[in-house]
């Protein structure tokens, strides 16, 4: 019952962003600061800090760059582990038989009377048969993938990606960073665990991640590293970017990392169970009680130890690094954090049967030889030592620099890390971004404090009771948060935040949205209220907004909340569990704990715009089909549908209707379903009969469309009303390549706009479209390639034109266009380009011929820039060439251009890649650019 799977600080952070979207409909304003975007053969990535806006929680630990503040420069898959890990094998055989994981039998469920399989297969230990939930982040890409039933990944995003795992290719596992036991035992190694993913987007780039241990987080229960204990190992928790390829193979960027020291971290576990067992004795007269009380109230916690690794540099295909990343240790040491843990009071070191084992084996245990001691921060080691948590550390990230400036962070260490200033320094000079928070020195140093709320953010009512908990949401729950960012030009944004309401709650038990008397109740974390824009000279606000919750023309708060705060429940079985943490999740597996049905934004002269949203009385939980025990069931999770705009209203600073869009969606956008169960069988003691907890429930798999905007402009008495209708093709899609699977695709397929009467349409061809040319095909069966091939434009259904591309074969396995075609108004086709020749690695079109046959079109670019554009005529009585030459930077910069005519310009750009002057062939100047910087105060 105690917690195990924590993810650590960065991984953590990272998820967030996979869990948690970024806008109105969370109250949650979109807070960053750029730091750097770089081009490469096209493609750009984007490096920058993001805020967290919901508030500081009070229990979790920093990441690199502090409370709050990610860096987003790659991306990452972190595990959601259910049950055991879906690859996890067996080691060391056990009472109950040989053990089947989740790899092994996803169908298992499906099999035969699910009831009797599930009850079967739980009583005795012998099948996963919950799958992990993998959340991916990457370039601005968001979801969840589970592997399905039918063997298939499950793709849950708005996006489109194939996951490319296959989970029986041997070569697709790899032994943890640390391989075997620590400690002499009858097995040596340790169960081997996913190596990475590969994921690909409907352009075809590829995103590798993990491939190897120096790119993997690992975690291991922290109490679970004791001799002889061959169940609990390291296990691969999250796996980062490593690399970006294009659709050819060819790497475009590489991301390094490093292993850092171990993080310990821990949590407040406390639960209790009393059982009072009262049944019939053997068919004789009279009963037999039998009572239990277990307890963990001596040691209420739970702790991971991590292993993290952490980005130290991004290098642009094969040249030299964009940015490499400096990081050092946090001057607060891991006792400073836990100011009140004493490792002493755990069972695993208070019982004398233990007494002859080496605890904490991965820590304090000698066996590894130096070969794995940068693992463990500092030195020498010894079991002797009366703590063993110095061995574990925190790091921050210090500097980014990039081959023109670089990047300072500077931190505050009062009570906790938090980032102070973003300094820029290019040259002599310096700029700088600056943060204020509110009151960060009241947040406890403390990182079990058990002054928390029910969502884990900070109340101020702390207890050392855990009957008599306070967690009622205050306004101490501000502290810590960002007031103020102070920008390098001398402007600067204020910001206001206020509690989280909801005027409707999600029942644990029936599902039903159920309406409190009161009109709103506060609930956990922070909301923007407030947003002021100045522009560093006027003490007046250039911009202000404010923003409201409520129900138009109600008191009453649009927040639905998806589920109260439960801490205990009675079995059937006079069971009674209690936890000092919900035993029922306070947010949904795939979205925010709540959500905004209504959020108004108003401007400084009273105009406004009124969003409305999607959110749980729109597409509820579902019920599970079977319930054990009295535990709130497992909710099949529609969170991944709310969020959606239904209709946006723009008012005058009069109150007077403008504009009003109404969106609508998928009725039905269920595609398709993987069943599971979260079943527990609970045993207290030989003298209590045994009962069952859980519940057997679904994973939707959703495809959700916008299927019409309709838009209503009201000037005067007249309004005018124009509709935007979309069509898709969503399918299931064979791909043979790497091996044979299935991917759902969801693509448009026709776009009309009606405008007073009159309907232009545009309908859309893909490469799926044609299996009879195989060329064709081969951009979508081999690089899952999902960018239209070919356009119809029509008016009224009369068709005008179109355009189509068509694919050819070289070096008999690549797919590139052969030409270009117009397809007019009476079917006839005319050819507008013919590719003659392609560059040999990246296959960019070097040489064709545009309409006029006559005419031969050459060019040659570097890193997808061009670098060379002529043409010359042929056949004719006065054949002509010309040429242009263009010199680029390594950014992607243009420094000079050669003319046809002989004109030669240059171009200069400072530290920061703007441009501040060109010159012509003589010298002279002809623009000239200087940019202002003001400092700014706190």
């Amino acid at each position: 019952m105690i917690t195990r799977d924590i993810p650590t600080p960065n991984a953590s952070d990272l998820g967030k962003y996979g869990e948690v979207p970024v806008s109105y409909f969370t109250g949650q304003p979109n807070i960053s600061i750029p730091l750097n975007t770089y081009y490469f053969k096209g493609y750009p990535l984007s490096i920058y800090l993001q805020y967290d806006a919901c508030g500081v929680l009070v229990n979790s630990l920093p990441g690199w760059t502090g409370h709050n503040w990610t860096l987003i420069a790659g991306g990452s898959i972190t595990r959601i582990q259910k049950n055991v890990p879906d690859e996890w094998k067996q080691q060391k055989r056990t009472k109950y038989g040989e053990f089947h994981n989740y790899f092994e039998n996803p169908n298992r469920i499906n099999e035969g009377d699910p009831v009797s399989d599930v009850t079967f297969s739980d009583d005795f230990k012998t099948y996963d048969l919950e799958p992990d939930v993998f959340v991916f982040n990457f370039q601005g890409k968001t979801g969840k993938f589970i592997y399905g039933n039918d063997g298939q990944w499950k793709v849950i995003s708005e996006d489109n990606i194939d996951v490319l795992f296959d989970v029986k290719d041997e070569s697709n596992y790899i032994s943890p960073f640390i391989p075997n036991y620590p400690c002499k035992s009858s097995v040596k190694a340790v169960p081997k665990c996913i190596k990475g993913f590969t994921l690909r987007d409907d352009k075809g780039y590829v995103y590798i991640f993990g491939g190897d241990n120096s790119c993997i987080d690992y975690g291991i229960n922290f109490f679970s590293q004791v001799q002889d204990n061959q169940n609990d190992s390291f296990i691969a928790k999250t796996w980062y970017l490593t690399k970006i390829k294009d659709k050819y193979g060819n790497t475009v960027f590489r991301f390094n990392y490093e292993r850092g020291p171990f993080i310990a971290q821990f949590i407040n576990s406390y639960n209790s169970l009393l059982t009072n067992d009262n049944a019939e004795y053997g068919g004789l007269t009279g009963t037999m009680f039998a009572s239990s009380l277990e307890s963990n109230a001596i040691f209420p916690y739970g702790g991971m130890l991590n292993s993290p690794v952490y980005l130290k540099s991004i290098i642009p295909g094969e040249s030299e690094p964009l940015a490499t990343f400096e990081s050092s240790y946090i001057p607060l040491t891991t006792d400073e954090l836990y100011p009140n843990l004493n490792l002493n009071n755990h069972p695993v070191c208070q019982t004398p049967a233990n007494s002859g084992l080496e605890l904490f084996m991965y820590l304090c245990y000698n066996g590894y030889g130096s070969k794995y001691s940068q693992f463990r921060y500092g030195g020498p080691y010894t079991i002797k030592d009366k703590t063993i948590l110095k061995y574990t550390r925190l790091k921050v990230l210090d500097k980014i620099k990039f081959p023109t400036y670089s990047i300072e962070l500077k931190y505050n260490y009062n009570n906790r890390m938090h980032l102070d200033e973003v300094k820029i320094i290019y040259g002599k000079e310096s700029m700088s971004y600056q943060m204020v928070y509110n009151n960060f020195h009241h947040l406890p140093n403390d990182y079990l404090s058990q002054a928390s709320d029910h969502w884990g953010y900070y109340n101020g009512m702390n207890s050392n009771s855990y009957n008599n908990f306070n967690k009622e949401v205050n306004d101490c729950s501000s502290n810590g948060q960002l007031t103020t960012l102070y920008y390098p030009t001398g402007g600067y944004t204020t910001f206001l935040f206020e509690h989280n309401t909801y005027g409707a709650y999600c029942d644990n038990y029936t599902n039903h949205l159920i309406e409190p008397a009161a009109k709103k109740t506060f609930t956990g974390g922070l909301r923007i209220k407030e947003i002021c824009d100045f522009d560093g000279m006027n003490k007046s606000p250039v911009r202000k907004r404010i923003f409201s919750y409520n129900i138009p023309g109600s008191e009453r708060s649009s927040g639905q909340l998806c589920a109260l705060p439960l801490y205990s429940f009675r079995a059937s079985t006079s069971t009674s569990f209690s936890k000092n943490t919900s035993v029922v999740p306070l947010s949904n597996t795939f979205g925010p704990h709540v959500g905004y049905s209504y959020v108004t934004v108003t401007e400084a002269d009273h105009s406004s715009n009124c969003y409305h949203y999607s959110n749980i009385s729109d597409y509820p939980n579902i019920m599970p089909g079977r319930t054990w025990g009295s535990t709130p069931p497992t909710r099949t999770d529609h969170s991944y549908l709310y969020g959606k705009i239904l209709d946006e209203s723009t008012y005058s600073s009069d109150g007077k209707l403008i504009e009003k869009a109404v969106y609508s969606y998928t009725k039905n956008p269920i595609i398709d379903k993987i069943q599971t169960t979260d079943l527990i069988w609970n045993k207290p003691n030989s003298y209590v009969t045994p009962f069952y907890t859980g519940s057997i429930y679904y994973y939707d798999i959703p495809k959700f469309n916008l299927l019409a905007k309709e838009t209503t402009t009201y000037i005067g008495s007249h309004q005018q009303t124009n509709t935007d209708n979309y069509e898709y093709t969503l399918k299931s899609l064979p791909l043979s390549l790497p091996y044979s699977h299935r991917s759902w695709i969801n693509v448009i397929s026709g776009h009309a706009k009606s405008r007073l009467g009159k309907t232009q349409r545009t309908v859309y061809e893909y490469p799926f479209d044609d299996y009879r040319a195989s060329a064709t095909a081969y951009q979508t069966t081999k690089y899952f390639n999902l960018s239209p091939i070919g356009t119809k434009n029509y008016y009224n259904s009369t068709l005008i034109n179109g355009e189509q591309t068509i694919y050819k074969m070289i070096n008999d396995s690549v797919s590139v266009p052969s030409m270009k075609i117009r397809i007019n108004r009476d079917l006839s086709v005319d050819t507008i380009e013919t590719y003659l020749a392609y560059s040999k690695k990246f296959y960019e079109v070097s040489a064709y011929k545009p309409y006029n046959k006559s005419i031969t079109k050459t060019g040659v670019s570097w890193g997808g820039y061009p670098e060379y554009v002529g043409y010359q005529e042929a056949n004719c009585d006065n054949p002509r060439k010309s040429e242009s030459w263009y010199y680029w930077t390594n950014s992607g910069k243009l420094t000079d251009v050669l003319y046809p005519n002989g004109n030669f310009m240059t171009y200069y750009y400072d530290s920061f890649d703007r441009l501040i002057e060109a010159t012509d062939v003589f010298g002279n100047i002809t623009q000239r650019i200087k940019y202002h910087t003001r400092k700014n105060e706190k």
